[in-house]
């Protein structure tokens, strides 16, 4: 027997592309969470960041309000705000825990891939929402992501 399929949400940290600046950004998630709501996804979450480049979500405020004012049915919110405080000491590599997150999920580049990932993960879990989020700058390439979430999880 099937299980129903999860509700599915978005977490947008509206990359700034290459070549591009904060109004791009903002548009570009503007027009996903239009594409997202097309597609049936339920919510689109905001991340708040600050002091970060390459991201212009700092003022989530403004951002629900852009997005919202261009959409009719999703959720639009958000969750938290993220301070960083970088380390002048800190080098980015992989830790045990990417390491083990990295050998459960693999590559996942399909939508049988990902459906066979997220089937798993919701069996162990139980979960009844995911919150996806696309680590991808080129803005088609990121609305193609999400298609193929949601057609993954379409067929669990």
């Amino acid at each position: 027997m099937e299980s129903p399929m999860p509700t599915l949400s978005v977490l947008d940290l509206s990359p700034i592309c290459e070549g591009g600046d904060a109004a791009q950004a903002l548009n570009n998630s503007r027009t996903l969470a239009q594409h997202c709501e097309k597609a049936g996804y339920h919510r689109y979450w905001v991340a708040e960041h600050h002091n970060m480049k390459g991201i212009a979500s700092a003022a989530t405020s403004v951002v629900i309000g852009h997005i919202a004012a261009g959409t009719q049915t999703i959720r639009v919110g958000s969750g938290g705000i993220m301070l960083p405080k970088p380390d002048p000491d800190f080098e980015a590599k992989p830790t045990s825990t990417d390491q083990a997150m990295l050998q459960q999920v693999g590559p996942a580049s399909a939508v049988e891939s990902v459906r066979e990932q997220v089937a798993e993960f919701l069996k162990r879990t139980q979960a009844d929402e995911l919150i996806l989020v696309s680590q991808i700058h080129d803005h088609q390439a990121r609305c193609k992501s999400y298609d193929i979430a949601f057609e993954a999880c379409a067929g669990l």
